[in-house]
C-alpha cells in the first residue's frame, strides 16, 4: 500500500499519524454531548467530584469495587477546569475530556505498534480502521475505565517494543490501577514484546531490562496498595470486586447458545463493517495464511497468530464463565481486531492485480463508514446511555430551584442524583419500593411544609406507587416530563399531593 498510495513519508510515520489523529479526534468528539451519564458513569463522576472538591480525597466513605485511578483522572479534569456545581452538563463535558484524549492518543500508539510489528502498509490500514472503528467511537467519551485502559495497554506495548521496559512496567501498573481485568491483557502485551524481542534482537542487557520493568511495576502496585491504607474503615476494593463480579460458576447448558449469539453480536460490532460476515472472512483469511507460513518464523505471521489466539481465548473465557457480558469489557480488543482485519485485508489486496488494489482498499474502508457515522450520532446499541436518561439534567435543574428542604424520593436513580444534584439543597430519600415510600409519605407529608417529588421511569412502577399512595390518602401529580431525543418522555417528575377526590 505504500506503493499504491505513493506516500513517501508513510514509512516515517508523520503524515498518516497526524492525519489519522486529527480525523479520530473529529469523529470522537462528535458524540460528546449526545448522552447523559449511564448510571455507572454518574457514580464514577460523583466520586471524581468528591476528589476534585477534596471532600473525600481517598474515597473513604463509598464502597469501591474497582481501583481508583479512573476516578482520580476524571477528578483531576474537573478540578483543573473548575466547574460550577450547579452546571451538571458542563461538568459532564469536563469529566469526559480525559477519556476523549486517551481515545485519540490510542490512535497514534496503534500506528507506532503496528508499524514495528507488521510494517508501514499494514499499520496504515489498521490505524485507519481503528480511527473509523464504531466500537471505539461509541466508548470514546464515556466514563468507563476501558478507554483509559486501552490507552495504557497500548502505551505499555509500545514501550516494550521500543525497549523501554521501565515504562512498560509503569504502564502495566497504571492499567491495573484502572481495572483488575487488565491482568487478562498482560499475557498479550508481554507475549508480543517477547516475540518482537526474539525476532529483532538488540544489544542490550535483557536481565537489566526485565528487572527495571518489574521494579517499576511493583512500585506502581505498591502505590495502589498504599492508597488502600488511607481507607482503614473501608473494605479493600479487590475484595468488593470479587464479591460483586465473580460468578463462581460455569455457564449452564441452556446458556450456551444465547451467550454465543450475544458474543457474536459483539464481535460484529468490533469488526465495524456493515456486512460482518465479510469482515470475519477477511480475518480468517489473514490468520489462515499466517498459519500456513508459521514455519517461516516471520514476526508478522507469529504475531498475528498470537493475537488471534488471544482474542479467541478472551471470547471463550467470557462465553464459558458466567460473567455478565457488558459491551465495555471488549473495548481493549478493538485495536487488536483492527490489526487482524487489516492483516487479512492486506493479504486479499496483495492477490489482486495492481489496478484493482486501490478499489479493494477503498471498498474495505467505505464498508466501515455507515456504522462509523451511526457511532458519531450515538445510534449504535453499544457505549453509553443512548437516551435512557434524557431529561435528567432538566429535572435536576428544576429541583435545584425548589426551596430548601424539598424532598426527592428515590426508587433507583440514586447514582444519578448524587452527580446531577451535587451540592444542592434537595434532600434525597431512598426507598426500597412503592409500599415503603407510601409509608414514609403517610408519616411525614402531613406536617411537611416543602413539596415532595419522585422521578419514575416506567408506567408499571407509576401505577404501583399511585395505588400505594392512594391507600394512605395521596396521589401522584405529573409535574415535569422532558422529552427525549425520540420525542417521548422517559423520566417523569411527579409531585406527591393529597387526594383531590378521596371517595
Amino acid at each position: 500500500m505504500v506503493e499504491i498510495w505513493g506516500y513517501k513519508r508513510l514509512r516515517r510515520g508523520r503524515l498518516p499519524t497526524i492525519g489519522l489523529v486529527l480525523l479520530g479526534f473529529a469523529l470522537r468528539i462528535l458524540p460528546i454531548g449526545h448522552n447523559r451519564f449511564h448510571q455507572d458513569e454518574a457514580l464514577y463522576a460523583y466520586f471524581a467530584r468528591l476528589i476534585a472538591a477534596q471532600k473525600d480525597l481517598f474515597l473513604q466513605t463509598p464502597l469501591l469495587d474497582k481501583p481508583p485511578l479512573n476516578y482520580y483522572i476524571t477528578g483531576a479534569s474537573i478540578g483543573l477546569f473548575w466547574v460550577d456545581p450547579q452546571n451538571a452538563v458542563l461538568a459532564e463535558f469536563i469529566a469526559r475530556l480525559p477519556h476523549l484524549f486517551a481515545a485519540v492518543i490510542s490512535i497514534a500508539l496503534l500506528w507506532q505498534i503496528s508499524r514495528q510489528l507488521f510494517g508501514a502498509s499494514t499499520a496504515f490500514l489498521a490505524t485507519l480502521l481503528f480511527t473509523l472503528a464504531p466500537y471505539a467511537i461509541s466508548f470514546s467519551t464515556t466514563l468507563f475505565a476501558e478507554t483509559l485502559l486501552t490507552a495504557c495497554l497500548l502505551a505499555a506495548l509500545w514501550s516494550g517494543l521500543s525497549n523501554r521496559f521501565g515504562r512498560l512496567g509503569l504502564w502495566l501498573a497504571a492499567a491495573l490501577a484502572l481495572k483488575p481485568t487488565a491482568l487478562y491483557f498482560f499475557p498479550l502485551v508481554i507475549g508480543l514484546v517477547s516475540l518482537h524481542r526474539l525476532a529483532v534482537p538488540r544489544p542490550t542487557n535483557l536481565k537489566r531490562n526485565i528487572r527495571a520493568g518489574l521494579l517499576c511495576f511493583l512500585a506502581g502496585v505498591a502505590l495502589l496498595l498504599g492508597w488502600q491504607v488511607f481507607r482503614p474503615a473501608a473494605p479493600p476494593f479487590w475484595a468488593a470486586g470479587v464479591n460483586a463480579y465473580n460468578p463462581q460458576r460455569l455457564i449452564r447448558p441452556d446458556e450456551l447458545w444465547p451467550r454465543a449469539q450475544e458474543l457474536t453480536t459483539l464481535w460484529n460490532y468490533l469488526l465495524g463493517l456493515r456486512v460482518p460476515y465479510i469482515g470475519s472472512a477477511i480475518v480468517l483469511l489473514g490468520v489462515s495464511k499466517s498459519w500456513y507460513r508459521r514455519h517461516q518464523q516471520q514476526l508478522a505471521h507469529t504475531a498475528i497468530l498470537f493475537i488471534a489466539t488471544f482474542c479467541a481465548a478472551y471470547f471463550a473465557w467470557h462465553w464459558l464463565i458466567a460473567f455478565n457480558l457488558r459491551d465495555r469489557y471488549f473495548v481493549p480488543l478493538v485495536p487488536f481486531v483492527c490489526l487482524l482485519l487489516a492483516w487479512g485485508a492486506r493479504q486479499l489486496i496483495h492477490w489482486l492485480a495492481q489496478p484493482k488494489q486501490q478499489l479493494a482498499f477503498a471498498a474495505i474502508v467505505l464498508a466501515t463508514l455507515p456504522m462509523s457515522y451511526q457511532a458519531t450520532q450515538s445510534q449504535l446499541p453499544v457505549g453509553g446511555d443512548h437516551g435512557a436518561f434524557d431529561g435528567v439534567e432538566t429535572i435536576a435543574s428544576h429541583l435545584r430551584a425548589t426551596p430548601t428542604g424539598t424532598v426527592l424520593y428515590d426508587l433507583g436513580l440514586d447514582w444519578h442524583w448524587r452527580f446531577y444534584l451535587y451540592e444542592s439543597d434537595v434532600f434525597i430519600a431512598w426507598q426500597p419500593g412503592p409500599e415503603k415510600l407510601a409509608e414514609d409519605v403517610a408519616v411525614h407529608a402531613a406536617t411537611a411544609t416543602q413539596p415532595r417529588y419522585v422521578v419514575l421511569i416506567d408506567d408499571q412502577t407509576q401505577q404501583e406507587l399511585n395505588a400505594a399512595l392512594n391507600a394512605v390518602g395521596y396521589e401522584l401529580t405529573l409535574h415535569l416530563a422532558p422529552n427525549t431525543r425520540s420525542g417521548d418522555a422517559t423520566l417523569k417528575l411527579f409531585t406527591i399531593t393529597p387526594l383531590t377526590n378521596p371517595f
